[in-house]
């Protein structure tokens, strides 16, 4: 069975191979190319700015992807046209859904830079907004689930009570409008 990096990699290859010859599709192809990358699994980098380091308890991460996803798709529909190896196209789609945590002002800082000087690289862009990086240590969180006005500290019983699996317990903690009554609270993070 096909990973999602190896399953983008075969669409990319054979779009490529279909529209070799028609530059207005092949461009279509590239943009669709651009996209897979934010549908393929992150790969964490390793590293934090600092600002995202030290955010506040309630404030989110921004997983920020740093390879720009328009000169990926370019740079994949290139080494295809090359005749890289499948090996080799898998590793850019893995190498490009790398990204680092920020916060998600860098991160719109980061789109603005971005647009106003295309082509620059994330190393540059990273300086001019001032974004410093660190190594990423987890804290350590804990959480309680609110389900129905009920505290559970036990996921275990949760799950047996509804019915449920992690990924719908995750999925009605997020859904706010459509699952009020159902809430994960971070109770401290050391």
């Amino acid at each position: 069975m096909l990973d999602k990096y190896e399953a983008y990699a075969k669409i990319a290859i054979s779009m490529y191979e279909a529209h070799k010859d028609n530059p207005e599709i092949l461009n279509m192809s590239i943009g669709l190319i651009a996209e897979s990358l934010h549908r393929t699994p992150r790969i964490h980098s390793g590293l934090i700015s600092v600002a995202c380091a030290d955010r506040a308890p309630d404030e989110t991460l921004c997983k920020e992807h740093y390879f720009g996803r328009q000169a990926s798709a370019i740079k994949i529909f290139e080494q295809i046209a090359k005749g890289k190896s499948f090996a080799r196209i898998v590793a850019i789609f893995k190498s490009r859904s790398r990204v680092h945590y920020t916060t998600g002002a860098e991160n719109q800082e980061l789109k603005k830079y971005n647009k106003k000087n295309p082509g620059a690289n994330h190393h540059q862009a990273y300086k001019e907004c001032n974004i410093v990086l660190q190594k990423y240590v987890k804290k350590n969180q804990k959480y309680v689930y609110k389900i129905e006005g009920v505290i559970y500290n036990n996921i275990g019983e949760i799950l047996k009570k509804y019915n449920i699996d992690r990924a719908t317990l995750g999925s009605r903690c997020n859904a706010k409008k459509k699952w009020p009554d159902w809430e994960k609270i971070l109770m401290e993070n050391t």
